[in-house]
């Protein structure tokens, strides 16, 4: 049998494959080409270029998101404080029970969004862009592996940027999907899912710029293995808490071994790796993950401009698609203040010589730029010059 005969099966496979992408994608699934340009305006993405998180007040509130906790954790002197500190943006982070209706997808609840909207708009009076983050719990993120769930999240985007639609102006404000889809590790799976939102929100909204991520945990590598999408109004986002031994020490959630870490420096040489590993940490487990760490010279800036040198690779491969850091930053209880501003100065540093753009995590709690109660806040100087802010 000749060798171009072998090859009818696998040419009719190709073109079985090819019509079926062609009959089940969606404009917004489709993927994009090598050659797409972005289309987000300049000065949009100025306005991306510093910025801070509002966690612990429209999401991972312990308080609930009653008037008595929603109306005191952050105020309208909160907003000139940040406006004051220089950032451009804020990433406002909305947990889902906030607004929408559980018994119904697709509904807000007035009362609430009124609220909101007098809220979010407090930022670009002053000049700062917002981005509307949807930051959920859990249980919202599970609901994500069946069908109901994932309509009903196109649902409550729709709905939500329908209402953003009208009542924002895109140069002033954005809309994140999801942050960090954890239950969906898949990429190929969290693709289907974000672009089926993507495009409710983009029907919605048709002139926002929307943020898009990775899966998993939207991670560098998570955003590597993601498709781009066929829309030109899209950044793409992800979270650098690297080396998360040192970002997260002392922190009880997550990775175990980090609870048992204490005054682990940054950057470190590879030859310090025993005698560091011994000076902060008596648990054996972790100590050997900070060995290994340190050894494979992941506390060093080298290591932040390698895998900085991948995502760049891929944002040209496709375009030169713009790229967004949502959250950085280094728990402070047991992080020593001299590496934590280091981290942050080279960090912050690596992403601007790229043009990206970034988001702290975040504005007053365990990783927080200011200190103090609520109606006492004040910001931290020399964190705010590692980040370029002040001189």
């Amino acid at each position: 049998m000749s060798s171009s005969l072998k090859s009818v099966p696998q040419l009719l496979r190709l073109l079985f494959t090819a019509c079926a992408a062609v009959l089940f994608a969606t404009p917004a699934v489709t993927a994009a080409s090598a050659t797409q340009s972005s289309e987000v305006p300049e000065i949009r993405l100025k306005r991306l270029s510093q910025g801070i998180n509002l966690s612990h007040w429209y999401a991972q509130s312990r308080h609930g998101y009653g008037e008595d906790h929603l109306s005191t954790y952050f105020t309208a002197r909160d907003a000139d404080l940040v406006a004051e500190m220089g950032f451009t943006h804020v990433r406002l982070t909305l947990n889902d029970t906030v607004l929408f209706d559980p018994s119904a997808p697709g509904r807000l609840n007035a009362e609430a969004l009124a609220r909101f909207d007098e809220r979010l708009a407090w930022f670009p009076e002053r000049g700062v862009a917002v981005i509307v983050d949807l930051h959920p719990e859990d249980d919202f993120k599970r609901t994500l592996r069946e069908e109901e769930g994932v309509q009903a999240m196109a649902a409550y985007w729709g709905a939500l940027a329908s209402h953003l639609h009208s009542t924002t102006d895109p140069d002033w404000v954005f809309l994140e999907i999801l942050n960090e889809p954890h239950t969906i590790e898949d990429a190929a799976a969290w693709r289907n899912i974000q672009g089926r939102t993507l495009a409710a929100i983009r029907e919605a909204a048709p002139n926002h710029t929307i943020i898009a991520t990775g899966s998993h945990w939207g991670g560098l590598d998570n955003l590597l293995a993601l498709a781009p999408y066929d829309d030109p109004n899209l950044v793409y986002t992800f979270h650098w808490y690297d080396p998360f031994l040192f970002t997260h020490q002392a922190a009880t959630w997550g990775w175990d071994a980090t609870r048992h870490i204490s005054g682990l420096g940054w950057p470190l040489a590879p030859e310090s790796a025993d005698a560091t590993a011994a000076a902060v940490t008596t648990q054996k487990e972790a100590a050997e993950h900070v060995r290994n760490a340190i050894a494979s010279s992941h506390f060093t800036k080298a290591r932040i401009e390698e895998q900085f040198a991948r995502l760049v690779e891929w944002s040209d491969r496709h375009g030169g698609l713009p790229i967004y850091v949502g959250e950085f930053g280094v728990f402070r209880p047991a992080a020593p203040r001299d590496a934590r501003l280091a981290w942050h100065r080279a960090v912050r540093e690596a992403l601007e010589s790229r043009g990206w753009g970034w988001a702290i995590w975040d504005y007053a709690a365990g990783f927080g730029v200011v200190t103090g109660p609520p109606t006492e806040r004040v910001a931290d100087s020399e964190l705010l010059t590692a980040l370029g802010l002040w001189e």
